[in-house]
Protein backbone atom coordinates (compact mmCIF):
# COMPACT_ATOMS: atom_id res chain seq x y z
CA UNK A 1 0.00 0.00 0.00
CA UNK A 2 1.28 3.55 -0.97
CA UNK A 3 0.55 5.74 2.10
CA UNK A 4 1.42 9.69 1.59
CA UNK A 5 1.02 12.83 3.56
CA UNK A 6 -0.21 15.05 0.88
CA UNK A 7 -0.76 15.38 -2.88
CA UNK A 8 2.30 15.04 -5.26
CA UNK A 9 3.66 18.34 -5.92
CA UNK A 10 0.66 20.59 -4.97
CA UNK A 11 -0.59 22.06 -8.02
CA UNK A 12 -2.80 25.47 -8.44
CA UNK A 13 -4.90 25.16 -11.90
CA UNK A 14 -5.74 28.52 -14.02
CA UNK A 15 -7.56 29.04 -16.80
CA UNK A 16 -5.03 26.50 -18.82
CA UNK A 17 -6.69 23.35 -17.30
CA UNK A 18 -6.40 21.28 -19.82
CA UNK A 19 -3.23 21.75 -20.66
CA UNK A 20 -1.82 21.31 -17.08
CA UNK A 21 -3.97 17.98 -16.95
CA UNK A 22 -1.79 16.82 -20.06
CA UNK A 23 1.60 18.04 -18.21
CA UNK A 24 0.07 16.67 -14.98
CA UNK A 25 -0.12 12.92 -17.13
CA UNK A 26 3.38 13.63 -18.41
CA UNK A 27 4.73 14.16 -14.85
CA UNK A 28 3.05 11.08 -13.60
CA UNK A 29 4.27 8.65 -16.35
CA UNK A 30 7.90 10.24 -15.55
CA UNK A 31 7.17 9.49 -11.24
CA UNK A 32 6.22 5.67 -12.00
CA UNK A 33 8.37 4.66 -14.87
CA UNK A 34 7.73 0.97 -16.49
CA UNK A 35 4.81 0.38 -14.64
CA UNK A 36 2.93 3.00 -16.20
CA UNK A 37 1.80 1.49 -19.32
CA UNK A 38 0.21 -1.33 -16.99
CA UNK A 39 -1.67 1.64 -15.51
CA UNK A 40 -3.03 2.71 -18.75
CA UNK A 41 -3.56 -0.98 -19.78
CA UNK A 42 -5.87 -1.46 -16.56
CA UNK A 43 -7.84 1.60 -17.54
CA UNK A 44 -8.65 0.47 -21.15
CA UNK A 45 -9.99 -3.18 -18.53
CA UNK A 46 -11.58 -1.06 -16.31
CA UNK A 47 -13.85 0.99 -19.33
CA UNK A 48 -14.25 -2.47 -20.62
CA UNK A 49 -15.61 -4.18 -17.89
CA UNK A 50 -18.31 -0.87 -17.45
CA UNK A 51 -19.01 -1.67 -21.27
CA UNK A 52 -19.61 -5.45 -20.07
CA UNK A 53 -21.89 -4.54 -17.25
CA UNK A 54 -24.03 -1.87 -19.03
CA UNK A 55 -24.41 -4.33 -21.57
CA UNK A 56 -25.57 -6.43 -19.27
CA UNK A 57 -28.05 -4.66 -18.16
CA UNK A 58 -29.50 -3.98 -21.52
CA UNK A 59 -30.02 -7.45 -21.97
CA UNK A 60 -31.16 -7.94 -18.25
CA UNK A 61 -28.16 -10.62 -17.45
CA UNK A 62 -28.46 -11.18 -13.86
CA UNK A 63 -25.35 -9.67 -12.25
CA UNK A 64 -22.44 -11.66 -11.52
CA UNK A 65 -24.11 -14.31 -14.25
CA UNK A 66 -22.61 -16.57 -16.74
CA UNK A 67 -23.71 -14.43 -19.41
CA UNK A 68 -22.33 -10.93 -17.49
CA UNK A 69 -19.27 -12.79 -16.40
CA UNK A 70 -18.70 -13.90 -20.05
CA UNK A 71 -19.30 -10.34 -21.71
CA UNK A 72 -16.56 -9.02 -18.64
CA UNK A 73 -14.29 -12.19 -19.77
CA UNK A 74 -14.80 -11.50 -23.73
CA UNK A 75 -13.94 -7.63 -23.37
CA UNK A 76 -11.12 -7.85 -21.33
CA UNK A 77 -9.48 -10.30 -23.78
CA UNK A 78 -10.53 -8.01 -26.61
CA UNK A 79 -8.45 -5.33 -24.97
CA UNK A 80 -5.54 -6.99 -24.55
CA UNK A 81 -5.50 -8.63 -28.46
CA UNK A 82 -5.32 -4.81 -29.86
CA UNK A 83 -2.05 -3.93 -30.83
CA UNK A 84 -1.97 -0.77 -28.59
CA UNK A 85 -2.05 -3.15 -25.87
CA UNK A 86 0.96 -5.60 -27.06
CA UNK A 87 2.68 -2.37 -28.38
CA UNK A 88 2.50 -0.27 -24.91
CA UNK A 89 1.08 2.79 -27.17
CA UNK A 90 0.08 4.57 -24.54
CA UNK A 91 -1.55 7.57 -27.02
CA UNK A 92 -3.08 4.82 -29.05
CA UNK A 93 -5.17 3.68 -25.47
CA UNK A 94 -5.90 7.30 -24.17
CA UNK A 95 -7.35 8.04 -28.05
CA UNK A 96 -9.29 4.84 -28.05
CA UNK A 97 -10.48 5.02 -24.39
CA UNK A 98 -11.01 9.02 -24.46
CA UNK A 99 -14.87 9.27 -23.01
CA UNK A 100 -14.67 5.89 -22.15
CA UNK A 101 -12.27 6.49 -19.40
CA UNK A 102 -15.25 6.79 -17.05
CA UNK A 103 -14.23 5.04 -14.20
CA UNK A 104 -11.16 7.86 -13.61
CA UNK A 105 -14.23 10.37 -13.44
CA UNK A 106 -15.88 8.59 -10.81
CA UNK A 107 -12.60 7.83 -9.04
CA UNK A 108 -11.65 11.39 -9.26
CA UNK A 109 -14.92 12.75 -7.35
CA UNK A 110 -14.93 10.57 -5.24
CA UNK A 111 -10.94 11.30 -3.72
CA UNK A 112 -12.42 14.89 -3.89
CA UNK A 113 -15.47 14.42 -1.99
CA UNK A 114 -12.77 12.52 0.37
CA UNK A 115 -11.12 15.90 0.31
CA UNK A 116 -14.12 17.45 1.45
CA UNK A 117 -15.29 15.65 3.83
CA UNK A 118 -11.64 15.86 5.72
CA UNK A 119 -12.34 20.07 5.77
CA UNK A 120 -15.44 18.94 8.68
CA UNK A 121 -12.77 19.23 11.28
CA UNK A 122 -11.95 22.78 10.58
CA UNK A 123 -15.24 24.28 9.71
CA UNK A 124 -16.14 27.68 11.08
CA UNK A 125 -12.86 27.92 12.72
CA UNK A 126 -10.19 31.01 11.37
CA UNK A 127 -10.22 31.83 7.77
CA UNK A 128 -11.85 28.13 7.07
CA UNK A 129 -14.57 27.25 5.17
CA UNK A 130 -18.06 27.19 6.99
CA UNK A 131 -20.12 23.36 6.92
CA UNK A 132 -22.77 25.53 4.91
CA UNK A 133 -20.08 26.07 1.91
CA UNK A 134 -18.79 22.81 2.13
CA UNK A 135 -22.30 21.28 2.18
CA UNK A 136 -22.84 23.55 -1.13
CA UNK A 137 -19.58 22.06 -2.92
CA UNK A 138 -20.06 18.48 -1.70
CA UNK A 139 -23.72 18.57 -2.90
CA UNK A 140 -22.71 20.13 -6.35
CA UNK A 141 -20.32 17.15 -6.19
CA UNK A 142 -22.83 14.79 -6.01
CA UNK A 143 -24.49 16.06 -8.08
CA UNK A 144 -21.85 15.33 -10.74
CA UNK A 145 -21.18 11.81 -10.02
CA UNK A 146 -24.78 11.01 -10.40
CA UNK A 147 -24.39 12.37 -14.05
CA UNK A 148 -20.96 10.48 -14.34
CA UNK A 149 -22.94 7.38 -13.04
CA UNK A 150 -26.03 7.31 -15.39
CA UNK A 151 -24.23 8.45 -18.45
CA UNK A 152 -23.03 4.70 -19.25
CA UNK A 153 -26.28 3.29 -19.33
CA UNK A 154 -27.88 6.39 -21.14
CA UNK A 155 -24.79 5.78 -23.77
CA UNK A 156 -25.40 1.65 -23.91
CA UNK A 157 -29.06 2.40 -24.60
CA UNK A 158 -28.11 4.69 -27.27
CA UNK A 159 -25.88 2.50 -28.84
CA UNK A 160 -28.95 0.10 -28.98
CA UNK A 161 -29.70 -3.01 -29.67
CA UNK A 162 -28.25 -2.95 -33.25
CA UNK A 163 -24.31 -2.52 -32.37
CA UNK A 164 -24.97 -4.68 -29.49
CA UNK A 165 -27.14 -7.78 -31.24
CA UNK A 166 -24.16 -10.27 -31.57
CA UNK A 167 -23.97 -10.31 -27.33
CA UNK A 168 -28.30 -11.26 -26.69
CA UNK A 169 -28.50 -14.35 -24.74
CA UNK A 170 -30.16 -15.89 -28.71
CA UNK A 171 -26.83 -15.16 -29.94
CA UNK A 172 -24.24 -16.43 -27.38
CA UNK A 173 -26.00 -19.78 -27.02
CA UNK A 174 -23.82 -22.09 -25.79
CA UNK A 175 -20.53 -19.26 -26.67
CA UNK A 176 -21.05 -18.62 -22.86
CA UNK A 177 -19.11 -22.01 -21.84
CA UNK A 178 -16.03 -20.95 -24.95
CA UNK A 179 -12.89 -19.10 -24.60
CA UNK A 180 -13.65 -15.57 -24.11
CA UNK A 181 -10.21 -14.94 -26.20
CA UNK A 182 -11.32 -16.89 -29.14
CA UNK A 183 -14.93 -15.46 -28.90
CA UNK A 184 -13.29 -11.72 -29.08
CA UNK A 185 -10.83 -12.57 -31.92
CA UNK A 186 -13.81 -14.02 -33.80
CA UNK A 187 -15.88 -10.73 -33.34
CA UNK A 188 -12.99 -8.00 -32.95
CA UNK A 189 -14.83 -5.70 -35.76
CA UNK A 190 -18.17 -6.17 -34.19
CA UNK A 191 -16.49 -5.35 -30.42
CA UNK A 192 -14.24 -2.11 -31.49
CA UNK A 193 -17.33 -0.88 -33.17
CA UNK A 194 -19.12 -0.80 -29.95
CA UNK A 195 -16.88 0.36 -27.85
CA UNK A 196 -16.58 3.27 -30.39
CA UNK A 197 -19.75 4.05 -30.73
CA UNK A 198 -19.96 3.74 -26.67
CA UNK A 199 -17.38 6.02 -26.07
CA UNK A 200 -18.70 8.34 -28.71
CA UNK A 201 -21.80 8.68 -26.89
CA UNK A 202 -20.28 9.13 -23.68
CA UNK A 203 -18.45 12.68 -25.50
CA UNK A 204 -22.00 13.75 -26.64
CA UNK A 205 -23.31 12.96 -22.79
CA UNK A 206 -20.66 15.01 -21.31
CA UNK A 207 -19.22 17.00 -24.25
CA UNK A 208 -18.13 19.88 -21.20
CA UNK A 209 -16.06 17.29 -19.55
CA UNK A 210 -14.86 18.16 -16.21
CA UNK A 211 -15.14 22.33 -16.81
CA UNK A 212 -17.92 23.11 -14.58
CA UNK A 213 -16.59 21.25 -11.60
CA UNK A 214 -13.59 23.03 -11.87
CA UNK A 215 -15.49 26.49 -12.64
CA UNK A 216 -17.99 25.38 -9.73
CA UNK A 217 -14.53 24.69 -7.31
CA UNK A 218 -12.74 28.05 -8.38
CA UNK A 219 -15.90 29.91 -7.31
CA UNK A 220 -16.75 28.30 -4.26
CA UNK A 221 -13.18 28.24 -3.06
CA UNK A 222 -12.49 32.11 -3.83
CA UNK A 223 -12.39 33.36 -0.77
CA UNK A 224 -10.75 30.54 0.62
CA UNK A 225 -7.41 30.62 3.42
CA UNK A 226 -4.61 29.51 1.11
CA UNK A 227 -4.11 26.48 2.73
CA UNK A 228 -7.53 25.16 2.89
CA UNK A 229 -8.10 25.92 -0.97
CA UNK A 230 -4.97 24.31 -2.17
CA UNK A 231 -5.96 20.99 0.00
CA UNK A 232 -9.19 20.76 -1.68
CA UNK A 233 -7.57 22.03 -5.19
CA UNK A 234 -4.81 19.70 -5.33
CA UNK A 235 -6.78 16.84 -5.08
CA UNK A 236 -8.59 17.93 -8.36
CA UNK A 237 -5.66 19.36 -10.53
CA UNK A 238 -3.47 16.66 -8.89
CA UNK A 239 -5.40 13.46 -9.26
CA UNK A 240 -3.71 12.19 -12.27
CA UNK A 241 -0.69 11.57 -9.82
CA UNK A 242 -2.59 10.25 -7.18
CA UNK A 243 -4.62 7.57 -9.41
CA UNK A 244 -1.61 6.57 -11.52
CA UNK A 245 0.46 5.44 -7.75
CA UNK A 246 -3.09 3.55 -6.30
CA UNK A 247 -5.50 2.55 -9.45
CA UNK A 248 -2.90 -0.29 -10.28
CA UNK A 249 -2.68 -1.69 -6.61
CA UNK A 250 -6.33 -1.33 -6.23
CA UNK A 251 -7.14 -2.73 -9.57
CA UNK A 252 -5.20 -5.64 -9.54
CA UNK A 253 -5.83 -6.59 -6.07
CA UNK A 254 -9.45 -6.37 -7.28
CA UNK A 255 -10.83 -4.19 -3.91
CA UNK A 256 -12.61 -0.97 -3.45
CA UNK A 257 -10.61 2.06 -3.82
CA UNK A 258 -13.17 4.27 -2.21
CA UNK A 259 -15.77 1.81 -0.97
CA UNK A 260 -18.49 3.54 -2.39
CA UNK A 261 -22.19 2.72 -0.27
CA UNK A 262 -25.61 2.40 -2.22
CA UNK A 263 -27.60 5.33 -0.28
CA UNK A 264 -31.26 4.98 0.35
CA UNK A 265 -32.41 8.10 2.10
CA UNK A 266 -35.52 7.96 4.21
CA UNK A 267 -36.93 11.01 4.93
CA UNK A 268 -40.31 13.19 5.43
CA UNK A 269 -38.86 15.67 2.93
CA UNK A 270 -38.42 12.77 0.37
CA UNK A 271 -42.56 11.15 0.71
CA UNK A 272 -44.61 13.29 -1.06
CA UNK A 273 -47.67 10.83 -2.54
CA UNK A 274 -49.72 11.96 0.46
CA UNK A 275 -50.00 15.53 1.40
CA UNK A 276 -50.37 17.08 5.39
CA UNK A 277 -53.87 19.23 5.27
CA UNK A 278 -52.77 21.90 6.88
CA UNK A 279 -49.00 22.17 5.10
CA UNK A 280 -46.95 21.09 8.22
CA UNK A 281 -46.11 17.07 8.16
CA UNK A 282 -44.02 17.06 11.76
CA UNK A 283 -45.41 18.53 14.50
CA UNK A 284 -42.55 17.19 16.82
CA UNK A 285 -39.84 19.38 15.05
CA UNK A 286 -41.07 22.41 17.20
CA UNK A 287 -38.73 23.31 20.73
CA UNK A 288 -36.00 22.36 18.94
CA UNK A 289 -37.44 18.83 18.00
CA UNK A 290 -38.53 17.77 21.46
CA UNK A 291 -41.99 18.80 20.53
CA UNK A 292 -42.82 15.10 20.92
CA UNK A 293 -42.39 14.92 24.52
CA UNK A 294 -44.42 18.13 24.61
CA UNK A 295 -48.04 16.72 23.22
CA UNK A 296 -49.27 13.44 22.55
CA UNK A 297 -51.15 13.91 19.69
CA UNK A 298 -47.94 15.55 17.82
CA UNK A 299 -46.37 12.37 18.90
CA UNK A 300 -48.95 10.48 17.26
CA UNK A 301 -48.91 12.47 14.00
CA UNK A 302 -45.18 12.03 13.10
CA UNK A 303 -45.96 8.40 14.45
CA UNK A 304 -48.34 7.70 11.86
CA UNK A 305 -46.33 10.26 9.29
CA UNK A 306 -43.78 7.84 9.77
CA UNK A 307 -45.47 4.54 9.05
CA UNK A 308 -46.74 6.23 5.49
CA UNK A 309 -43.82 8.05 4.46
CA UNK A 310 -42.11 4.64 4.81
CA UNK A 311 -44.22 2.79 3.17
CA UNK A 312 -44.09 5.07 0.25
CA UNK A 313 -40.31 5.37 0.25
CA UNK A 314 -39.86 1.54 0.52
CA UNK A 315 -42.18 0.93 -2.37
CA UNK A 316 -40.05 2.81 -4.65
CA UNK A 317 -36.85 1.71 -3.74
CA UNK A 318 -37.98 -1.83 -4.54
CA UNK A 319 -39.21 -0.17 -7.75
CA UNK A 320 -36.38 1.36 -8.77
CA UNK A 321 -34.04 -1.82 -7.92
CA UNK A 322 -37.10 -3.96 -10.13
CA UNK A 323 -37.78 -1.65 -13.53
CA UNK A 324 -35.67 0.17 -15.58
CA UNK A 325 -38.12 3.12 -16.29
CA UNK A 326 -38.62 3.86 -12.77
CA UNK A 327 -35.96 6.72 -11.45
CA UNK A 328 -33.10 5.67 -9.33
CA UNK A 329 -32.37 6.74 -6.82
CA UNK A 330 -35.90 7.59 -5.91
CA UNK A 331 -35.45 7.99 -2.07
CA UNK A 332 -32.47 10.87 -1.91
CA UNK A 333 -34.81 13.78 -3.86
CA UNK A 334 -37.89 14.90 -4.07
CA UNK A 335 -39.72 14.07 -7.23
CA UNK A 336 -42.96 16.26 -7.15
CA UNK A 337 -46.13 14.34 -6.44
CA UNK A 338 -47.05 13.03 -9.60
CA UNK A 339 -43.58 11.71 -10.02
CA UNK A 340 -43.87 10.32 -6.59
CA UNK A 341 -47.04 8.42 -7.24
CA UNK A 342 -45.64 6.94 -10.23
CA UNK A 343 -42.57 5.67 -8.31
CA UNK A 344 -44.52 4.31 -5.48
CA UNK A 345 -47.39 2.70 -7.79
CA UNK A 346 -50.39 1.60 -7.48
CA UNK A 347 -49.82 -0.73 -4.56
CA UNK A 348 -49.19 2.40 -2.04
CA UNK A 349 -52.80 3.21 -1.75
CA UNK A 350 -53.67 -0.48 -0.60
CA UNK A 351 -50.64 -0.22 1.75
CA UNK A 352 -51.60 3.40 3.10
CA UNK A 353 -55.17 2.61 3.85
CA UNK A 354 -54.15 -0.69 5.89
CA UNK A 355 -52.13 1.43 7.39
CA UNK A 356 -54.89 3.83 8.55
CA UNK A 357 -57.42 0.61 9.20
CA UNK A 358 -54.71 -0.67 11.80
CA UNK A 359 -53.60 2.74 13.65
CA UNK A 360 -57.20 3.60 14.43
CA UNK A 361 -56.26 3.55 18.15
CA UNK A 362 -54.68 6.42 17.74
CA UNK A 363 -57.42 9.04 19.04
CA UNK A 364 -55.73 12.21 18.60
CA UNK A 365 -55.19 12.23 14.61
CA UNK A 366 -58.53 11.24 14.00
CA UNK A 367 -59.13 14.13 11.45
CA UNK A 368 -55.73 13.68 10.08
CA UNK A 369 -56.59 10.40 9.44
CA UNK A 370 -59.56 10.89 7.29
CA UNK A 371 -58.08 13.67 5.17
CA UNK A 372 -55.43 11.41 4.06
CA UNK A 373 -58.51 8.81 3.53
CA UNK A 374 -59.78 11.41 1.47
CA UNK A 375 -56.68 11.56 -0.17
CA UNK A 376 -56.31 8.12 -1.17
CA UNK A 377 -60.08 7.68 -2.18
CA UNK A 378 -58.94 9.87 -5.41
CA UNK A 379 -57.87 7.72 -8.20
CA UNK A 380 -54.26 9.10 -8.29
CA UNK A 381 -52.50 6.19 -9.30
CA UNK A 382 -54.50 4.77 -12.43
CA UNK A 383 -51.79 5.49 -14.68
CA UNK A 384 -49.11 4.07 -12.30
CA UNK A 385 -47.84 0.47 -13.56
CA UNK A 386 -47.53 -2.34 -11.54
Amino acid sequence: MICMRSPPRPVMASATNNRQGEDLNREAEKLVGAYYPTYCRLKLEAAGSALADEISKLFSYPPDSTHQSFLRAVLSAWGQQLPDWSNADLAAIRDRLGPADMPYRERRLLFILAGINSLYDAAGGRDAPTADKLNELKASAWNMLDKVRAAPKKAAAAVGHELSAFLTAEQLGDHVYDSPEWFAKQHEPALAELFKAYSAQLGQLLTDKSKPMWEEFQTTTANWAPGHRRALLSRYVGFPLWDVLIFPAIALSDLPQFTPIGVSQYSPVAAEVLIPPDGRKLKGTAWHHFGGFMEASWRENDYLWGRLDGAELILRTLRAAARPDVPEPTTTRQLGPAAAVAAAGPRLKDAAERILTAEQDLRTVTGLRKSLAKQLSKDRFADSAP
